[in-house]
């Protein structure tokens, strides 16, 4: 159970910050003031090849206020960049909400996801419906794994992590205070197709071990480690959560290692090299999960001839 939660966390991670609010907004100077005492959090690399570098900065994608600003040692490497990279710009509400309609929420006049499920897991939807009180009659517009994602988002919040407080938020508010340009490696669009494209049967996989979760209470649990890891730094327990996830079985597991993960690598490869390769500084954050393992970034890019070093 707890390699299906480990999935089942991280694959929430991806689209939390398609609901994050607006954290509360500060200016460069007040950054900077509050910056000094506060304590490293994240993980944080400079990755070098020959004279060129980029720095990487593995995000975590709820939280809480305390968690920003970073220490001062990371904004003084902010301030350094051109741009900041980050997997998808979230932040415009009406392409999100546009994205979301198109590909998230059955059209009127076809099925609802309700004649899709079996009558068993139809009530254990209500159950958590429910639970957090949300409109029942509708729903059963969503697709199987949005309806996965905005349960398990849910959740989240209830014991205290936000995607309003996500590393993305504070880089979105960042970039915009000190005018550098917000870029991203793929798009919302192409994120959630990732979810679209997959077939019935592994929505419905991926919406059972999201119910199983919450329902035994693992989901919860699993989404604390991985808040914990990237707080406390532990690349062990990074190490160890990803190895979990591609011990997958079932086909919403493997769709989580195989897409949400693997499938993905490539793209951010070539956008860290190709942003490397224009003789200008940037930052790339994506999820923190995503540099570890065999499979990970780090380990890709030290194939290419990287050299990767925390910043301490």
């Amino acid at each position: 159970m707890q390699r299906l939660l480990r999935a089942a966390a991280a694959t929430l991670l991806l689209l939390l910050t398609c609901h994050a609010g607006a954290q509360q907004k500060m200016s460069g100077e007040e950054i900077l003031k509050k910056s000094e005492t506060a304590p490293k959090r994240g993980f944080f690399w400079e990755a070098r090849k020959g004279d060129q570098k980029i720095y990487l900065l593995g995000t975590v994608h709820v939280g809480r206020e305390d968690f920003y600003p970073p220490n001062i040692e990371y904004i003084r490497r902010f301030n350094e960049v051109a741009g900041i990279v980050l997997e998808a710009n979230v932040f415009d509400a009406k392409r999100v909400g546009e994205a979301v309609q198109k590909s998230a929420v059955y059209p009127e006049g076809q099925p609802g996801l309700d004649t899709r499920i079996s009558e068993e897991m139809k009530n254990r939807v209500l159950a958590q419906v429910r639970r957090y009180g949300l409109d029942t009659t509708r729903i059963w517009r969503l697709k199987p794994w949005m309806m996965a994602n905005t349960l398990v988002i849910l959740q989240a919040t209830t014991v205290g992590f936000s995607p309003a407080y996500a590393t993305e938020s504070f880089l979105y508010q960042y970039a915009t205070n000190m005018s550098k340009p917000l870029l991203e490696i793929e798009s919302i669009e192409m994120q959630l197709s990732i979810f679209d494209r997959s077939d019935l049967e592994t929505q419905i996989s991926y919406l059972d071990q999201a119910l199983r979760g919450m329902e035994s209470g693992d989901a919860e649990r699993e989404v604390r480690k991985i808040v914990d890891a990237w707080e406390k730094r532990d690349n062990g327990e990074a190490e160890a959560l990803i190895g979990e996830i591609h011990k997958a079985k079932t086909r919403g597991e493997k769709f989580v290692a195989e897409q949400l993960f693997d499938a993905r690598h490539p793209r951010m490869i070539e956008a860290i090299e190709k942003y490397v390769a224009s003789g200008s500084l940037y930052l790339v954050a994506v999820g923190a999960l995503h540099y570890f393992g065999p499979r990970g970034l780090l380990e890709q890019l030290r194939a290419r001839g990287f050299t990767i070093t925390p910043i301490p």
